[in-house]
């Protein structure tokens, strides 16, 4: 949750403890605070929470929430809006914090649906979120509908409202979300028949996944082979799917550094540990003619200090330092700065640090450009930016320092490697 927000400054819910299905409602309330606690920051699909200063009447009426309440549930909340509430103690009601949908352009799945067979990037999306619930120990009810989903103009998905079809359950986790995510897609298919477009029965991948997972799972057809992991179906999509079919000729690779977390811990007042990067990028890929390094780029953030002393110029000397050290590898290297001694920012609640956002652009405008990216950072902010590389069919490499300083979603998820690793790529002055 965002712990950085003073909650006495936002509105809650009040419900009053005289109230028939009070406990239901509070019940439903509290595990869907708790189930996007427990899962807000792991995924790019769970939607960041917020808590907006809202009267309850304003409340009622909105339609897009993170958890799902009945109309009869809403229709109860809006009754002790006016009836109740307003002769009772506010200060010794029951208090619940209410979340909101981060306030961006975010759309229904009926009005997106003629776009699932131009873009296919929300193929692989789903499958990705399906294992990572399955890893987190969730099971995802086979009830779940492609209404729990809020979708991008373009046909991706944006975030995943339907918390109400997870369960916190190791036992049969894997196949049963199987089960799951062949019902959905099933779902997906007979929603676009029933339009008499049938979109989706001609796309060949989803011919295969028809075969191998919705047939014999929904409809006990066998067919020879079924898949038995996520990561399976993930393989199997490669390749057939527009827009990640692997790129002929000479691969492009871009390396992406993250100054901070990276040069910082190695390169500092007391000890000047210098990467060969050359040499490096060469160990990690065992670089042959069909890949080229097609570009390096670095952020660095200039901090602005209200009086300069004697510490803060050996800081600025160590940043140009820095510096010229990364131009001298290759690198194209950017300076950032917001006139404050320190880089991070708060955007909705959430911390992030400005030259972290500035490397995150400049890997969203390369995305295209590229066949695959070395990422140099445990950083986990830039997760959901490297996922959306390996989500798109591009190989993901990940180096970073040490387990310290280093998130267990890249550990996890992607080809994740230690600097010591290459130790003799490393110099020491």
């Amino acid at each position: 949750m965002n712990r950085g927000i003073e909650m006495n400054d936002y509105e809650f819910i009040l419900i009053p403890g005289n109230m028939e299905n009070g406990e239901r409602i509070i019940e439903k309330i509290f595990n869907n605070l708790c189930l996007i606690s427990l899962l807000n920051d792991k995924h790019s699909f769970i939607p960041p929470v917020v808590f907006e200063k809202l009267e309850l009447k304003e409340l009622i009426k909105k339609t897009t929430l993170p958890l799902e309440l009945s109309e009869e549930e809403l229709d109860i909340l809006e009754m002790y809006s006016y009836e109740e509430l307003s002769w009772r103690d506010f200060k010794k009601g029951m208090a619940c914090p209410f979340p909101f949908l981060e306030e961006q352009q975010i759309i229904r799945y009926d009005d997106i649906a003629n776009k699932l067979s131009e873009e296919n990037h929300w193929v692989f999306q789903l499958v990705d979120f399906f294992m990572f619930l399955t890893a987190e120990g969730f099971k995802i009810d086979p009830g779940i509908e492609t209404d729990d989903f809020l979708y991008n103009i373009d046909g991706s998905i944006r975030y995943f409202v339907g918390f109400s079809h997870l369960l916190l359950d190791n036992k049969g986790v894997n196949q049963n979300n199987l089960y799951s995510l062949a019902s959905l897609l099933n779902k997906y298919y007979l929603k676009d028949t029933e339009e008499c477009e049938a979109r989706l029965y001609y796309q060949k991948w989803f011919e295969k996944i028809e075969s191998r997972l919705i047939e014999p799972l929904l409809y006990d057809q066998y067919t020879g082979s079924t898949y038995i992991s996520f990561e399976e179906v993930i393989n199997d999509l490669k390749g057939m799917v527009k827009g990640v079919n692997k790129k002929l000729g000479r691969r492009k690779i871009g390396v992406f550094l993250d100054t901070a977390n990276i040069m910082t811990p190695l390169y500092n007042q007391y000890s000047k540990m210098e990467i060969d990067f050359d040499r490096l990028i060469k160990a990690v890929y065992n670089l042959k003619n069909v890949d080229i390094i097609y570009k390096k780029q670095a952020v660095i953030f200039l901090p602005d200090y209200k009086e300069h002393t004697f510490r803060e110029e050996e800081k600025f000397a160590l940043i140009f330092n820095i510096k010229d050290y990364l131009e001298a590898s290759g690198f194209e290297v950017f300076t950032v700065e917001n006139k404050k001694a320190a880089a991070k920012e708060v955007i909705e609640g959430v911390d992030f640090d400005i030259d972290d956002l500035k490397l995150i652009e400049l890997m969203e405008s390369s995305i295209n450009e590229l066949d695959g990216i070395l990422l140099l950072t445990g950083d986990r902010h830039f997760y959901d930016i490297a996922n959306k590389y390996r989500l798109s069919g591009k190989e993901v490499k990940v180096l970073s320092i040490s387990e310290e300083n280093t998130s267990n979603l890249f550990i996890k998820s992607f080809d994740h490697m230690y600097i010591d690793k290459y130790w003799e790529c490393i110099s020491f002055q």
